[in-house]
């Protein structure tokens, strides 16, 4: 299921769209993502990009989704180390350019 959060600002309104990530749950992240202005795809510093990373990407891309944030979580179960970052934001971003998307800003 998907699980909205309504919040607002002074100068805007958001609907954040919470969908689960696996495989059996892809027409809740289809329908999360069918009016999203920004999808934030979570990546497991330890794993790294996985098919379902992919799957996301390609959803988000099919979508027309105009940005994405790529965010790299567990970075502490990697101690912190740079280089994991880089390799993963690197990967992704390089995934995401194929699929046309574009803007990915990834964050640790």
């Amino acid at each position: 299921d998907v699980a909205y959060r309504y919040f607002a600002t002074p100068r805007r309104r958001f609907i954040l769209a919470d969908t689960p990530g696996h495989v059996q749950y892809t027409r809740n992240m289809v329908t999360g993502a069918s009016t999203a202005e920004l999808t934030v795809i979570l990546v497991d510093a330890r794993n790294g990009v996985v098919e379902q990373t992919r799957r996301h990407a390609a959803i988000a891309a099919l979508l027309r989704v105009p940005h994405v944030v790529l965010a790299v979580n567990k970075m502490d179960l990697v101690d912190y180390r740079e280089p994991v970052f880089a390799a993963i934001a690197e990967e992704f971003t390089a995934y995401a350019t194929e699929l046309g998307v574009p803007e990915v800003t990834a964050i640790p």
